[in-house]
């Protein structure tokens, strides 16, 4: 176990740095230097900057906010000195990014210390230009005992979920009473579907997009056997979800209207304790491994940042075993509603294999080892969006469809290609 090189015992010792740097700055020069902006479009970061801020007044934080950080270090928005969000590891926002690489050392940042899986998707030629902070696992919540004795302690399958819902279809006078659960009626489960048999959505040349056509194929193939055989066909699922689907999901669990439903690392607790009859949960699980969601926080400084070295302390501080631990106490004293540390589990494997079961007694026993996670590959720029807006609703509209799936990847092409030429007309 590696001595971490700055404590909250001893603040001074860095940031007198900060001082000695500053000689011969005065008045508003050296205020401006002691300042460090940082872009994020979490609101729970308010808390972290707060206890940084407490350290001493060499270095002070101060938040901007923005929907979509990542935006702003591609379009190089000036001001902007750490920026802390989803959706950096897109080449277009690396190369706007500063490397990293001097944090690491013999009395720096351990790469052994991060999941490794984390850690590659932020290298721009082979250069470290962004950091994980944190990130999700989906997850499948059912009443205990519902799903069948033979159930995984940790994870489930999506064959095995689509017999399960199978099972659990009954119907009154030819009208579905209860269904397990339809891909159709959530877009994380029907993508996380797709990623489960190998469709590898990740950034391609010059900052593209590029999927495994065969496993985009074999995603959309048992789609479409879940929804025909499963659920009966498309015009039984809308028809359920008309009848029954303005509840809330949990409580079509407790009355067994339904089987199970998705949630994810983040909320999972609060799922869990809104259920009035006893739950369970499994992670989503498949050939590579337990799925890693795809908003995986990241951090980076830019560019044009006009105070890197004050943005590289903070950093430094940031990814320190004791600041993440004091940042997990803060979320439970002032009862924040974030789950973790940016809404997730750390990216540092330590602490989350022995934190977070210690804050969160419902992940003893329930923490994959680093091995057992299939990390997402580097996404572009823009993907969520893109994802929103144009591939989910094309999925939903080609499962049941009838359409081969031998020919979906050259479909897709073309409803990103129509979308991207209609966007601008949008705006």
């Amino acid at each position: 176990m590696r001595t971490p090189r700055f404590r909250l015992s001893r603040p001074i010792q860095l940031l007198s740095l900060v001082l000695i740097l500053s000689v011969g700055l005065t008045g508003c020069s050296l205020f401006r230097a002691r300042l460090v902006t940082l872009c994020t479009n979490h609101p729970e970061v308010a808390a972290y900057v707060e206890l940084f801020n407490a350290l001493g007044p060499e270095v002070q934080v101060v938040l901007c906010y923005r929907e979509d950080p990542a935006a702003g270090v591609v379009s190089r928005a000036a001001g902007t000195d750490v920026v802390i969000a989803e959706g950096l590891n897109g080449a277009a926002v690396k190369r706007n990014l500063e490397p990293l690489d001097r944090l690491f050392g013999e009395d720096g940042l351990n790469r052994e210390e991060f999941y490794p899986g984390l850690l590659q998707a932020g290298l721009l030629e082979r250069r470290q230009v962004t950091l994980p902070v944190s990130f999700r696992l989906p997850a499948i919540v059912f009443l205990t005992n519902t799903l069948g004795e033979n159930l995984p302690n940790l994870s489930v399958s999506a064959e095995y979920l689509r017999g399960a819902s199978a099972e659990f279809r009954s119907s009154v006078r030819d009208r579905y009473v209860r269904m397990g659960f339809s891909p159709l009626w959530d877009d994380r489960l029907l993508y996380d579907v797709l990623r489960l048999h190998g469709a590898e959505f990740q950034e391609g040349a010059e900052g593209g997009l590029r999927w495994n056509a065969d496993g985009l194929s074999a995603g959309l193939s048992f789609l479409t056997t879940w929804v025909e055989e499963a659920d009966g066909g498309k015009a039984r699922t809308a028809e359920f979800s008309r009848k029954y689907l303005y509840e809330p999901l949990p409580k079509l669990l407790d009355e067994k209207r339904i089987l199970f439903y998705p949630s994810d690392s983040s909320r999972l607790i609060e799922d869990l304790e809104g259920q009035a009859d006893e739950a369970d949960f499994r992670w989503l699980n498949g050939p590579t491994g337990i799925l890693v969601d795809e908003s995986v926080v990241s951090v980076g400084i830019p560019r044009g940042s006009r105070n890197k070295w004050g943005a590289r302390i903070f950093v430094d501080w940031l990814f320190d075993e004791t600041t993440q631990k004091h940042l997990l106490g803060v979320s439970q004293a002032k009862r924040l509603s974030t789950f973790g540390i940016f809404g997730g589990f750390s990216s540092l494997r330590r602490l989350t294999e022995r934190e977070f079961p210690q804050l969160y007694p419902v992940f003893i026993g329930r923490i994959p080892q680093g091995d057992l996670l299939a990390f997402p590959k580097a996404l572009p720029a823009g993907w969520q969006v893109t994802k929103r807006e144009a591939v989910l609703p094309w999925v939903r509209s080609y499962v049941g469809s009838g359409a081969a799936v031998e020919q979906a990847s050259e479909a897709l092409e073309a409803a990103i290609r129509t979308y991207g030429s209609e966007r601008p007309s949008k705006q």
